[in-house]
């Protein structure tokens, strides 16, 4: 297609686009789909339709903070946590549990939302920002479900957009993954999954990794060309938690914001895909350091982005958010993790590794796409406990009794945001923190 052409479609789509406002407010999906994505779209709603019936819910287990330091990197935090534990009464008798919360329950509303799709039931009010939001970022779900040609080895070939994406990660008896640093492998999932899931064109990744490729490394390079976009990616406060997270995912718009964290894969045996012994002593000593390790950066991670998100909603106080309990995202080459931290209610929850790929190793694991893609656009979804759950689990975490002997939720709320670089605080010695050198 050449320029001229390529222009052609997008004025030919912005007509239709103005012509079906003036018609009306309200439009289905369905209208929105024919507009503005000219792929194959015949089996699609059949293709999400399968990815739901078929879906695999995700559990996420309390954490009971016992010990953490401040004024560090997230990576020097040392959060030491347990399992939440609470007691419920059966028949008159009292008894301990340890309490589970699934996703499928957190993301209710964005699973109603795909339901009401694939029943026709779905309408699109685009006065209000709340449905155009949600609908923009179906749109990058749908596409990631369409088909359309591909170059592949010089060879146009018809495809599913994720088939596409899978074929430059993954070759029969290959794996790209193989052997790559972190920084290798960041440049791939962030160019050829995470970036394909969210809304917006500004996928940052820390510039501060070494060996940084300057080309997506795929499969399919040469036709590919990604060039890979690097910059600041700080987030925190001096005296809390500080660092820079691996990615940096945004929008128009920095409410519609994420941090990821990327890992190489994981090598463990196979009791250290039990959750339960994740954080005991009968994993080699190595392996549970390391996993303890990961963990711990990952909760600082977590809970400085959710008081980043606090510090959004009172900056932003005429913009609707309501949502508080705040994901961040673990990737490692075959696994995926998910941390949540409500920072009103004080509730912090933990996935154990689930498979980003399915059985065959080859194509993406639907329930994990389907996950991700509600975990990269939580801004869009009520995401939040019951009534029920914050009654049980409310100040579960236990961090608001720790951070609450250093900090006030207002310093908190106010300070914790996105920074090019950290300076050392000259008053830390008055609060017995001992921030590490300035990330410049």
């Amino acid at each position: 297609m050449n320029s001229f052409h390529a222009f052609q479609c997008r004025m030919a789509k912005h007509l239709i686009t103005k012509s079906l406002l003036r018609r009306s407010d309200h439009l289905t999906v369905n209208c929105l789909i024919k507009v503005h994505i000219s792929y194959e779209t015949k089996n699609t709603q059949n293709d999400i339709s399968d990815a739901l019936n078929t879906y695999t819910d995700l559990k996420l287990t309390p954490l009971k903070i016992r010990t953490c330091e401040f004024g560090k990197s997230f990576s020097h935090a040392h959060i030491r946590c347990e399992k939440f534990t609470c007691t419920v009464e059966e028949s008159g008798e009292q008894g301990k549990i340890n309490p589970a919360v699934s996703i499928k329950g957190i993301y209710n509303d964005g699973f109603d939302f795909l339901n009401n799709y694939i029943n026709g039931k779905l309408e699109v009010d685009l006065s209000d920002p709340v449905d155009v939001n949600r609908t923009s970022a179906f749109l990058k779900l749908y596409k990631f479900f369409s088909k359309k040609f591909y170059n592949i080895v010089q060879k146009l070939v018809m495809l599913v957009f994720s088939e596409y994406h899978e074929r430059c990660l993954k070759r029969k008896g290959r794996d790209i993954f193989d052997d790559k640093p972190k920084s290798y492998v960041t440049a791939l999932l962030t160019n050829h999954l995470l970036s394909k899931l969210v809304l917006g064109k500004e996928h940052i990744t820390s510039r501060n990794l070494p060996d940084k490729p300057l080309f997506c490394p795929c499969f399919n390079a040469v036709n590919c060309q990604k060039p890979i976009e690097y910059g600041h990616t700080g987030l925190g406060y001096e005296k809390f938690w500080y660092g820079r997270p691996d990615v940096v995912l945004s929008a128009d718009n920095e409410l519609q914001q994420n941090c990821v964290m990327v890992r190489e894969d994981r090598k463990t045996n196979n009791q250290s895909r039990d959750f339960e012994k994740e954080l005991c002593s009968e994993i080699d000593e190595k392996t549970k350091d390391e996993e303890v390790a990961m963990t711990s950066q990952a909760l600082a991670q977590c809970i400085t982005f959710a008081y980043s998100r606090s510090n959004m909603k009172k900056r932003c106080q005429n913009i609707a958010l309501n949502g508080t309990l705040i994901p961040t995202l673990v990737l490692t080459p075959n696994e995926y993790f998910v941390y949540m931290y409500d920072y009103e209610h004080d509730v912090l929850l933990k996935s154990g590794p689930s498979d980003l790929w399915d059985k065959s190793r080859q194509k993406f694991n639907t329930s994990a796409i389907l996950q991700i893609w509600m975990l990269l656009n939580h801004m869009n979804f009520d995401t939040c406990l019951s009534q029920n759950q914050v009654n049980y689990l409310g100040k579960s975490a236990n961090f608001h009794n720790i951070s609450g002997e250093k900090f006030t939720l207002s310093e908190l709320t106010e300070n914790v945001s996105f920074k090019s670089c950290f300076v050392k605080c000259k008053k830390a010695h008055d609060m017995n923190l001992f921030p590490e050198l300035a990330i410049n």
